[in-house]
């Protein structure tokens, strides 16, 4: 849906004087759970310039919402080159309307061709069940933890979206994934965190919503910009269970020590990691010691299979940098927001259940 230009009676309903550069009225539309706003690659939100939205759930209408810009990049990392990017996927909640709003300084220029995406991961069977299980049960010895698989959410359920050579024909999320998309990379040197939702719905979904989630961050990524798969290697919930987002990244490393690359940190997913928290960091907004907990086992592994030291430093895109960082140590973005906070502690609980795998041995 494209976003330009100003609706007369909703600016008079903002009231104030105020004129946003773009403002929809409320729009009805089909049930929706993650949305999004795309623009063309190489151009960016002007400095002070904030995309907001209004949803519709129940009936009844959310205040306005900041929606913020990705740190992912299709047009780097995957096989298509959509030329388009926007913004991270923002969970409004199963919802059947929205407004969108976008305010700048008057002199400054959008984005061209400005759009919003609406999708609906839907619900598949085994949901419910999908889930690995939880960090606590999980032993504390470095091995692989329980993982829930990439067909765990990307299911073979035939009602995912539409064929775009047909749109009469429905496809499941595995025929989406790019048959061609596993592009595997130089061995991991390090590990990145991005918080992978935003919204004041992002932290409170219940377990078995996740896969559905999951599918609808995906879908909105392949919708909009075509992504050929997940933007993480795994994403870990509030729950503290993993999901393998990225078909292929449980079995990475392969044998000549090649990981999987992901779409997660613009520039920076050569020779990394991602790993998506299932939830907005930003504000007061904490993650929860479940999903840490889960990072840390995930990262145990890992790390001993690529043997990286969790307290020690690597060079990367001629830069010296942690092995476990946040997005925000080397990108212009506030992800994953008061995660951040937690990586010395996680950098500590990893090394020390790698420690116990080695004494274990």
């Amino acid at each position: 849906m494209a976003l330009n230009g100003v609706n007369e009676t909703a600016a008079e309903a903002l009231g104030d004087g105020q004129r946003p550069a773009i403002l929809t009225q409320e729009l009805q539309t089909h049930s929706f759970q993650v949305l999004g706003v795309t623009w063309k690659s190489g151009e960016q939100l002007p400095s002070g310039a904030h995309i907001s939205v209004r949803t519709r759930h129940d009936g009844k209408w959310t205040g306005w919402q900041n929606v913020r810009p990705t740190t992912t990049t299709a047009s780097e990392d995957d096989s298509k080159q959509s030329g388009r990017t926007g913004t991270d996927a923002f969970l409004a909640g199963q919802s059947d309307g929205v407004q969108v709003r976008v305010e700048k300084a008057a002199d400054a220029k959008l984005p061209n061709d400005m759009e919003l995406t609406l999708v609906d991961g839907g619900t598949a069977p085994g949901d419910a069940s999908a889930g690995a299980q939880k960090a606590g049960k999980q032993a504390t010895s470095g091995e692989q933890p329980e993982i829930a698989p990439h067909i765990a959410w990307c299911t073979n359920d035939p009602n995912f979206m539409p064929d775009p050579k047909d749109p009469q024909k429905m496809l499941s999320c595995q025929q989406v994934v790019d048959a061609e998309y596993k592009v595997e990379g130089v061995p991991a040197k390090a590990a990145i965190l991005n918080h992978a939702l935003q919204g004041s719905n992002a932290n409170d979904y219940t377990e078995a919503q996740v896969p559905g989630i999951i599918r609808a961050m995906f879908a909105y990524l392949k919708e909009s910009q075509d992504f050929g798969d997940g933007a993480y290697n795994f994403v870990v919930d509030r729950f503290g269970r993993i999901w393998e987002n990225r078909k292929g990244s449980i079995a990475a490393p392969n044998a000549d020590a090649e990981s999987i690359r992901g779409a997660h940190t613009a520039g920076w997913n050569v020779g990394t990691i991602g790993v998506g928290l299932l939830g907005d960091f930003s504000g007061t907004n904490q993650p929860s010691d479940s999903m840490m907990q889960g990072v840390a086992h995930l990262l145990a592994w890992k790390f001993s299979q690529y043997k990286i030291n969790p307290e020690g430093k690597v060079a990367l895109n001629g830069k010296e940098i942690n092995t476990l960082i946040g997005a925000s140590d080397v990108i212009a973005t506030d992800s994953p927001g008061n995660a951040s906070k937690k990586l010395p502690a996680l950098r500590k609980e990893v090394a020390d259940l790698m420690g116990q795998a080695q004494h274990a041995s």
